[in-house]
């Protein structure tokens, strides 16, 4: 069974939902992180925010580790900074990184061994499981 850790922005997490539960239907695993932001509307200490922050970057570091591959859901290109840490991790640990979409930034780009060119869903199943039997 394929292990895919997916990043991406927190504001796309309704997409990266369906696409895990679509990847899922097909056979593979999924790591995925969790939609935390309403964490960051608590009335909490900033010391608390701080500590919360470093919990989740930490757990989705991990999650790379796991993974057999990371696939980067940068809806029309976006990554912002946290996915940016994660394609470091990930590149650091020599993981098959694979993006949905190109970049313009090219410290990102050329960290990609796979960019799908594609952000519909039943497409990206489709590459993915012909890519690798899940």
């Amino acid at each position: 069974m394929k292990k895919i850790a997916i990043c991406g922005s927190s504001k796309n997490h309704t997409f990266i939902t369906r696409l895990k539960e679509a990847l899922e239907a097909k056979g593979f695993y999924i790591y995925l992180f969790p939609d935390a932001r309403h964490l960051f509307q608590l009335d909490v200490p900033p010391m608390a925010y701080k500590l919360m922050a470093a919990g989740l970057t930490y757990d989705h570091f991990e999650k790379i580790k796991k993974a057999d591959c990371v696939l980067f859901a940068n809806l029309a290109g976006y990554m912002g900074n946290s996915a940016t840490l994660e394609l470091g991790c990930a590149a650091s640990l020599s993981k098959h990184i694979i993006a949905l979409n190109h970049d313009d930034e090219l410290a990102r780009e050329c960290l990609f061994n796979d960019v799908l060119e594609t952000e519909d869903i039943e497409n990206i199943v489709k590459i993915l499981s012909s890519k690798w039997k899940a």
